[in-house]
């Protein structure tokens, strides 16, 4: 009887915090609802794109998004790839060996070949961009999208 009756309070306490969130317009974003393409870039702004990386089983997939244009396309690189590149950039950032924070040269080469890998199609769309929205999936969860190397000149 004591667990039904907090169940119902946590269930009840729940619900009440969601209709309170409602009144926030950033929390619409992150509530489980779903927009249709052309609703979805209507309300982005000029200048603003949208990137998203999406792993579906060892697939990593990418779909863009701005004012005018739409793309989804699946990239040449295995999970475990993008994984191991991931780790070969973090590494040569800093890492943790015998007790002590080790820093190495910058794996630049990784970086642009990643970025290369990644955003090829859309590459001139995010040149252009005045604010990217990033929306990252597996081993990028663990890696700022800013450390990509974005040009062979860098």
């Amino acid at each position: 009887m004591l667990r039904s009756n907090f169940r119902t309070a946590v269930n009840g306490s729940q619900i009440q915090t969601q209709v309170q969130l409602n009144a926030f317009p950033q929390y619409r974003v992150v509530a489980q609802s779903s927009l249709e393409l052309d609703e979805f870039r209507e309300i982005m702004k000029p200048g603003e794109v949208y990137a998203r990386v999406a792993l579906v089983t060892d697939d990593v997939y990418v779909f863009y998004a701005d004012q005018q244009n739409a793309a989804a396309y699946r990239v040449d690189l295995s999970a475990d790839e993008l994984e191991t590149q991931v780790d070969i950039i973090r590494e040569s950032i800093s890492l943790f060996d015998g007790g002590q924070n080790i820093t190495f040269p910058f794996e630049i080469a990784t970086a642009r070949d990643l970025y290369g890998k990644l955003f090829a199609p859309i590459a001139q769309n995010l040149e252009g961009a005045e604010h990217v929205i990033f929306e990252p999936d597996g081993a990028l969860l663990r890696l700022p999208i800013d450390l990509l190397v974005t040009d062979d000149a860098s």
